[in-house]
């Protein structure tokens, strides 16, 4: 096995994690990068599910799972328009995703 380093990029605020699995270097995000850029995604405005999940790099599936804890604890809200699904962020989550930037800034200023 060779001498690998991981090397952390300067601002490293989508891609926080990387997994050395069977040798390659496999890019993750965390959930919590991964709640957050659902939330950063939904500052725009309301948005449907599958345009979301394709703005937050996700499958369907994937954002429906982490759609439902921001929907169960408040940080976001669906609504129904002409027939279909939208979501859009909560005050609490306005704050959480302020909260969350103030952090990254701190820690890597721009």
């Amino acid at each position: 096995m060779s001498n690998t380093q991981i090397r952390i990029r300067e601002n490293p605020f989508p891609y926080l994690f990387g997994l050395i699995l069977l040798g390659y270097l496999v890019k993750r995000r965390a959930d919590l990068v991964i709640f957050m850029d659902i939330l950063g995604n939904l500052l725009d405005g309301p948005a449907r599910p599958t345009r979301l999940a394709g703005a937050c790099n996700l499958n369907y599936d994937n954002l429906m799972k982490f759609a439902n804890v921001l929907l169960a604890r408040g940080l976001i809200q669906v609504s129904e328009e002409e027939g279909h699904e939208q979501y859009s962020i909560s005050q609490a989550g306005l704050e959480m995703h302020r909260q969350y930037r103030k952090f990254w800034e701190a820690l890597y200023p721009i």
